[in-house]
């Protein structure tokens, strides 16, 4: 029995439904992006994965690159249907994205207003010391001036 060439099979894969890269793959089999990579390495794959998720391919072509692609014949349905399901979910996760990039830019904003406050509450701290100590300075002189009031009526 001939080996079977595990990126090939990949390959066929992507070609099938319209898949771009190993991380979109990855996505659509259910598996992460290190799953592809050793199946690529070590020339082994989880056929009865691949075999579920692809029950329109045909498994002739998908492992010898022989015979029709798909099962049916009107493929172009099924590889529309995937197209735009991850159509939807790029946009989704772009989406996602820029909501996270507003998200960031606000909490730095909030963490730059939290700075400033800082700043205007120990200037605020800092002038209420001011306040208090020239309050007891004008104390101290209002106690000076009614003894000097009262020593100049007893006078």
């Amino acid at each position: 029995m001939q080996t079977k060439n595990v990126s090939e099979i990949l390959e066929r894969l992507k070609i099938a439904y319209n898949i771009k890269n190993d991380s979109r793959l990855a996505d659509f089999l259910g598996v992460t992006r290190s799953t592809i990579s050793t199946w690529k390495s070590r020339n082994s794959i989880d056929y009865d994965l691949v075999f579920a998720k692809c029950k329109n391919l045909n498994i002739n072509w998908l492992l010898t690159g022989q015979g029709s692609m798909f099962l049916e014949p009107s493929p172009a349905g099924a590889v529309n249907d995937h197209t735009q399901e991850y159509q939807a979910k790029e946009q989704e996760i772009a989406r996602l994205k820029k909501e996270i990039a507003n998200l960031k830019e606000e909490l730095k904003k909030i963490d730059k207003e939290d700075a400033a406050d800082t700043l205007r509450l120990q200037a605020l701290k800092n002038r209420i010391k001011e306040l208090e100590t020239e309050n007891i300075s004008l104390s101290n002189q209002i106690k000076l001036l009614k003894e000097i009031i009262i020593e100049l009526k007893k006078a």
